[in-house]
């Protein structure tokens, strides 16, 4: 299986990798494709490209209108996020027209180190109303 592992990875920490696997000799399989930052990753895989990812994933070339069809989308916004998405570095053109996700499947490896990070992931979700809560009862005796 052909698996593309997506990860936010500073450049530090990256060229520290590659070192490291300089040293030790060691050749580390698979696809990686690493974002700076987390909003990076928001900016560029939105819902909509994730959608089109999963509709390509494992599909073979296809033309942007097959895909639009798909998705049930316009074409000129599918053809937006595809341009989006070969400009990442995340989807190509085919060899006979088309465009391809060349991959069967894809890992998010996670790795939440700093604060930061962990708010820009939980403020886009509003705090429960406490009042949405039932109140708890004890069972009867």
């Amino acid at each position: 299986m052909n698996t593309l592992t997506i990860d936010v990875c500073s450049l530090a920490d990256a060229a520290e990798e590659v070192l490291q696997a300089w040293n030790d000799g060691l050749v580390r399989s698979g696809t990686r494709h690493s974002f700076v930052t987390l909003e990076l990753l928001q900016q560029v895989l939105t819902s909509d490209r994730w959608q089109l990812i999963d509709a390509l994933c494992g599909a073979g070339p296809m033309s942007v209108r097959k895909v639009a069809r798909r998705v049930a989308r316009d074409v000129r916004k599918v053809r937006g996020d595809v341009d989006a998405l070969i400009a990442a570095g995340l989807m190509r053109r085919a060899a006979g027209g088309g465009v391809e996700f060349p991959y069967d499947a894809i890992k998010v490896a996670s790795s939440l180190r700093i604060r930061n990070t962990l708010d820009a992931i939980i403020a886009p979700f509003p705090p429960l109303p406490i009042a949405a809560h039932a109140p708890i009862r004890s069972a009867p005796e």
